[in-house]
């Protein structure tokens, strides 16, 4: 596993002009779909109201658009990559789904995960 240095992607006043809104610093745990039937692990390491930084672990590559689950919460933001500078990737947030009061057919990957998760112990960060 390639390890990065969290300095590298620490905010700098550039960046921090061209956001879609202010974000606050989180460690929570997280699943992406990717091409529509593989659940992928991520983490939220920052979050507002449009958007969110995700870490992904190594070979994972987001691009498009891509529906992400935030465990703690059971929310699903359907997003789209920004930017991705692997294994850190920046997405706008698209629409949000409550998995505890509707189940579209195309995230039921995860919500499956989703009810596993609920279901077993969690750890830091979950």
């Amino acid at each position: 596993m390639n390890s990065v240095s969290p300095s590298e992607f620490e905010d700098d006043p550039g960046t921090l002009e061209r956001r879609l809104g202010p974000r606050r610093r989180v460690f929570l745990a997280g699943r992406a779909l990717v091409d529509g039937s593989r659940v992928v692990e991520v983490t939220f390491r920052d979050i507002g109201e449009r958007g969110a930084r995700l870490l992904a672990a190594p070979p994972t590559v987001l691009r498009g658009q891509v529906p992400v689950l935030l465990l703690r919460e059971g929310l699903v933001f359907r997003t789209r990559v920004i930017w991705n500078q692997a294994p850190m990737f920046g997405v706008a947030f698209d629409e949000v789904t409550d998995l505890r009061a509707t189940r579209p057919v195309a995230y039921e990957p995860l919500a499956a995960t989703w009810d596993a998760w609920r279901s077993g112990p969690q750890t830091a960060g979950d």
